[in-house]
Formats: C-alpha cells, sequence, structure tokens
C-alpha cells in the first residue's frame, strides 16, 4: 500500500487482515513497516511508517461489493490515498476508491436527464426498484414511477433479473443518485 502522508512521505505495504473497529465497523488493516523508518527518513512530526493504516469497508472500492474480500486479499500489495491520521489509535485513514476515477462521474458526464436506458432490476425494496443501467451503476425508479397505474408493492409490476427500459429523471452528483422513471418512458416499454 503506497501511504500519501503530508509532506511528501511515503510508505509502502501489504493487506494484513480485516478487523472489526469498537464501533463495528469492518476495515482493511495493512501491514506495519518499522525497518521503512530509517529508510525514508522519517522527521518525526508526520505520522511515522510505524502506524498501521486502514481502510474502512465504503474507501475500499465505488462499487458496491458483498465483502472486503471481493476487493483486496490478505497478503496483495494496494496503493491508496492518505485520508487523516488517527493520533490517539495511531492509525492512518486511507482510501482506495480515492486514486480511482469515480464511475458515476463519468456516467453523469455522458447522461443526461430525459435520456432512455435500457438496464436490470437488481433489488425490489417496500418503495420502488433499483435498477444497474451500467457498469457499477444503479438508480432508483420509486415506487410510484413504476407503472402508469399505482401498485402496492414493486413484485405486482416487476421481478429482480427483468430487463426494463427506464428515463433519467434526476442524476444528483454530490450524492451520487441517480433517479429513474418507467412512467416517462415510452408506452411500448412499460
Amino acid at each position: 500500500m503506497k501511504v500519501v502522508l503530508p509532506g511528501g512521505t511515503g510508505q509502502v505495504g501489504t493487506v494484513l487482515d480485516r478487523a472489526m473497529t469498537a464501533a463495528g465497523h469492518e476495515v482493511v488493516v495493512l501491514t506495519r513497516r518499522p525497518e521503512r523508518e530509517r529508510e525514508i527518513g522519517w522527521d518525526g512530526r508526520t505520522p511515522g511508517p510505524w502506524a498501521e493504516a486502514i481502510i474502512t469497508v465504503p474507501e475500499l472500492s465505488w462499487t458496491r461489493f458483498e465483502a472486503a474480500s471481493d476487493v483486496v486479499q490478505v497478503g496483495q500489495r494496494v496503493s491508496g490515498e492518505f485520508l487523516q491520521f488517527d493520533t490517539w489509535n495511531l492509525e492512518a485513514r486511507m482510501s482506495l476508491r480515492a486514486t480511482r476515477p469515480d464511475p458515476f462521474q463519468t456516467f453523469a458526464d455522458r447522461t443526461a436527464v430525459g435520456q432512455e436506458l435500457r438496464g436490470r432490476i437488481t433489488k425490489l425494496v417496500p418503495f420502488g426498484v433499483f435498477v444497474q443501467v451500467a457498469d457499477g451503476i444503479e438508480g432508483l425508479v420509486h415506487l410510484r414511477e413504476l407503472t402508469p397505474e399505482p401498485v402496492e408493492y414493486p413484485s405486482d409490476a416487476v421481478q429482480s433479473g427483468d430487463e426494463i427500459t427506464v428515463v433519467v429523471a434526476a442524476i444528483d452528483r454530490e450524492q451520487r443518485r441517480l433517479t429513474l422513471s418507467r412512467r416517462q418512458g415510452p408506452p411500448a416499454h412499460r
């Protein structure tokens, strides 16, 4: 793991293990490298190379995954971006996803409100359905936007895995949210 600390100091390490924080959050723990202290000329003012680094699960990837092992493996060398240093626990907080372009922003750059897209329903929830419209990009079709006639449950109209045509109703870049509609689409695709 390459740690980019303030002042240009860096270090390389390896995924050591997965663990749970006291707050119950899963994190990826990275190796300690005490031998690097002399090698990089640690100045004592910035977080030292002896510090353990952790990556919280949300910082592993922009896309959804089931377990940390879907993204990184124990023993794998990874590069990350420094987020902050916890002086109390002597831990560097890192991000893997910050080193990669955000696929949502790329999608938003080439997609317009009102544009028609094909997608696969990935999840039914009480208030609507999530539709994957591009690799790693899912949007919500609210229950009221699912069919021209009101339905009580999403399963009254569609099933998980169904391919449907949707229209982009809103793109919120800051919150990384994509709002979709089926009602606004052509009648043949509803």
